[in-house]
């Protein structure tokens, strides 16, 4: 893939979570939103377009000498743009599930809509910290549950 096609990706992959973050956080009992958190619609487009990136490093490798074992062959896998790419594809596409689930969770134990989506920002802007106070606050709650 060529630079200019991988930087287009970049452009369109980015924005594109932002309308289901969006409708999470600020109209979470909207029909749409629901339709849209169940369709999975864009975290399979972004898998998609994973895949092909991912196949067509395999059938291109940049031999850049990188490999899991080490931060320094961590680093060296994401020198290539198309390594990078393929790589920030994963963190929007696995945010966006975590932020799902959140979501979900959400609605079944009829979270404060609020407190949802804090937890969903911190989602998307730090991923793992987000799903932390999510299960601390989904504790909480379940833990108020069996007390009432």
């Amino acid at each position: 893939m060529n630079a200019i096609t991988l930087a287009l990706l970049f452009k369109i992959a980015n924005p594109i979570v932002m309308p289901q973050w969006f409708a999470m956080a600020v109209f979470p009992k909207n029909r749409f939103t629901k339709m849209l958190v169940d369709s999975f619609a864009i975290p399979l487009g972004l898998a998609v377009v994973y895949a092909v990136i991912i196949v067509l490093s395999f059938l291109h490798p940049s031999n850049t000498g990188g490999n899991f074992s080490s931060i320094e062959g961590v680093r060296a896998l994401f020198q290539s743009d198309a390594a990078l790419l393929a790589g920030w594809i994963h963190y929007l596409a696995f945010d966006l599930l975590t932020g799902r689930y959140i979501y979900k969770q959400a609605e079944k134990l009829k979270a404060n809509p609020l407190l949802t989506g804090v937890c969903l920002f911190f989602t998307l802007m730090f991923g793992p910290v987000g799903f932390l106070l999510f299960s601390i606050y989904s504790y909480v709650l379940r833990k108020k549950a069996r007390v009432e």
